[in-house]
């Protein structure tokens, strides 16, 4: 028995409304839609309905002359089980011009319509669009082809029957997609969807347990749509993953180790800037990005994968309140909610979009935060701008946004301790350079002494021999007092190598899991070991 294939009915103003996996070629409607060019020859679609309904029709449109992009004719069908094909100028999407491709695609939708109520056709037939060799994505073209034809029968009331006939499941799910989609759901008269009503305790207890892990203060988390609206969305997103890899790099090791790029694990815009990220990173350090999925998604292969929540919904809840600053690029009904949770939790959201969906509307309705340029907020809402050139001022955006939320960026304290000054001077001028600040210790007691009368650090350097006070001894200390044992710390020696000490790499040992560093090390070898402390976590 063949498996019917998949299609969803809507009655909509009075009029029904069917979205379809087939062929339209068998559709029985008054009218099947060809979608051809200027001359009306095109292949595809078109070729295959001049070839079924045979020289008749071919003979037919040769006295249609010329179609202007966007203009409907019709003759009769011929061969065909329909009665009528409507011939249409198809509009290829344009890049540079979105916003004036949509609009083309939506006009050549109502022509046709139009043409269906003139000659009193109750029954029509559509194909997808623009989705194939004319360049339009098909999440995009989806939402603009509901749009079009809800809004034309919220009006017109006829025909009474419209179908689109979607060849591939890809072109399929488009559709039920954007049947959700916030500019699409009011004009089947439903409401968006609410924000999930998950317990916000809950939700907040799984979000600080996963900032909790990944350990950083700059988190960037990305959200926006599983697909693209057009071809100029992905470069965006390309450029934007790019240069803010690279503007990091140039960056002081302080904002390299204190950033993270967090995503909801899913294809799309996600994706694209965390992969464009992943290319550009320094090759010997581990990319910082971490997905956030609910239990049992599919694990992405580069990254960090983490769980939080048991569905989707929960999920996005989670996401949300996960960072200070969020970059959203278009977006459907679930990057909405992320967006509008984390402006509840105070986070700073950056909008691009230039499809009519959230994000734009998020975009003209938000000022200019006052510490951002005014000329690189303008560009986010100027399509002529190129998509490379949006990429860079939205990662240059990303690092201000950081730097009006966190000032100081909590810039961690390293307790330096060794009875050399020279050592302690050389250590200072090398973290301090990299964004630390230094306090400095001649010995381990009087490095004990400053710890007991409150002195705060985020990390220790100690030298192993020193007098009054080694480094072995004050680690030991340390590490039976439960207000200090936390303290991440390393040691510095010019010792040989124990037997019990463990290789990590070249300079760098390990005993009981505390770092130890052999003189003379490396800056390279500084840099790693410091960063790794500042972030909890150990080298082996």
């Amino acid at each position: 028995m063949k498996s019917q294939l998949p299609f969803k009915y809507l009655s909509v103003h009075g009029c029904d409304l069917t979205i379809l996996q087939g062929d339209l070629l068998s559709e029985s409607v008054d009218a099947i839609v060809s979608p051809t060019n200027n001359i009306l020859n095109s292949s595809g679609l078109c070729s295959s309905i001049h070839h079924v309904a045979g020289d008749d029709l071919r003979r037919e449109t040769k006295s249609i002359e010329w179609l202007h992009q966007t203009e409907a004719r019709i003759t009769p069908a011929f061969g065909l089980r329909a009665s009528y094909v409507i011939h249409a100028c198809a509009p290829v999407s344009e890049p540079r011009r979105s916003e004036a491709s949509g609009e083309a695609l939506a006009q050549c939708y109502r022509n046709c319509l139009q043409i269906a109520v003139d000659n009193q056709l109750q029954s029509i037939a559509f194909p997808c669009i623009g989705t194939g060799m004319r360049g339009f994505e098909r999440d995009w073209a989806a939402r603009i082809t509901l749009k079009s034809i809800l809004t034309h029968l919220a009006t017109q009331g006829s025909p009474q029957q419209v179908r689109i006939v979607c060849r591939s499941s890809s072109d399929y799910e488009a559709y039920q997609r954007q049947l959700q989609h916030p500019v699409i759901l009011p004009l089947l008269g439903l409401q968006s969807p609410t924000l999930p009503q998950s317990n916000p305790q809950r939700i907040q207890a799984i979000a600080d347990q996963l900032v909790g892990q990944i350990a950083v203060p700059y988190r960037l988390g990305v959200i926006g749509s599983t697909s693209f609206w057009n071809d100029t969305s992905e470069v965006i997103c390309a450029a934007t993953g790019r240069f803010l890899a690279e503007f990091l790099m140039a960056r002081s090791l302080k904002w390299q180790n204190n950033f993270a790029l967090l995503t909801g694990g899913v294809s799309g815009v996600a994706e694209t800037v965390a992969r464009s990220f992943q290319y550009a990173w320094n090759k010997e350090k581990t990319p910082p990005i971490f997905h956030i999925q609910p239990k049992g998604f599919e694990p992405w292969d580069f990254g960090t994968n983490l769980f939080g929540g048991s569905t989707l919904m929960e999920r996005r809840a989670v996401l949300g309140a996960m960072a200070p600053v969020y970059l959203l690029i278009e977006g459907g009904p679930g990057a909405e909610q992320e967006a509008r949770i984390a402006q509840e939790n105070g986070a700073i959201v950056i909008p691009l979009g230039q499809s009519g969906g959230f994000a734009e509307r998020l975009y003209q309705q938000i000022n200019c935060p006052s510490d951002f340029p005014q000329d690189l907020w303008q560009i986010l809402g100027d399509d002529r701008v190129s998509p490379v050139e949006v990429g860079e001022v939205l990662a240059t955006l990303i690092l201000k946004a950081f730097e009006r939320s966190l000032p100081e960026a909590q810039s961690p304290t390293v307790l330096v301790i060794d009875d050399s000054i020279t050592v302690r001077e050389l250590l200072k001028m090398s973290l301090t350079k990299e964004g630390y600040q230094v306090v400095e210790a001649k010995n381990g007691w009087d490095a004990w002494k400053l710890l007991e009368q409150g002195f705060k650090c985020d990390m220790i350097l100690s030298d192993i021999d020193m007098p009054h006070m080694d480094g072995w001894e004050l680690l030991s200390r340390l590490q039976a007092d439960k207000q200090f044992k936390q303290i991440p710390i390393a040691m510095i020696t010019s010792r040989e190598v124990s037997h019990d000490w463990v290789a990590v790499r070249s300079g760098v040992w390990q005993k009981s899991g505390i770092p130890i560093m052999t003189k003379p090390y490396s800056q390279e070898v500084l840099s790693e070991v410091v960063g790794l402390l500042s972030r909890g976590k150990r080298l082996i």
